[in-house]
């Protein structure tokens, strides 16, 4: 579910409607930028309220505990069983994983000494 969408359906209407100006006023400079709305919400540092484009926007509870920051007093919260929107799965950017191969015990240790500098055949000779 988008994050504009929970706004109207959890009685965060006013916060929607400032989101859509905003959006409204890049859209009529030209401007493609984009913005996670969910950080926007969960507010700054210390909970502070973000402004965007010269507009204050709430903090809201619930996307500072989706978002894992402590839920500071000023977060407001007009549903008590409210549950802000997961981040969508899209596959674009997927998890690095670490693959760890089983290597026989004497290659790891020849590979290393392999970037070491050789002595000559003659010097070993001697």
């Amino acid at each position: 579910m988008a994050v504009r969408q929970w706004l109207g359906e959890n009685n965060y209407e006013d916060v929607g409607a400032l989101i859509d100006e905003v959006m409204a006023e890049f859209a009529a400079a030209g401007s493609k930028e984009r913005r996670n709305w969910a950080d926007v919400l969960s507010g700054g540092k210390n909970g502070k309220p973000v402004i965007v484009s010269g507009r204050e926007f709430s903090v809201l509870a619930s996307a500072q505990i989706s978002r894992g920051k402590p839920v500071t007093p000023n977060a407001i919260r007009r549903n008590a069983v409210e549950e802000f929107p997961a981040a969508r799965r899209t596959g674009r950017w997927p998890a690095k994983t670490q693959v760890t191969k089983q290597v026989p015990k004497g290659v790891k240790r020849t590979a290393h000494k392999a970037s070491r500098k050789r002595a000559s055949r003659h010097a070993q000779a001697s």
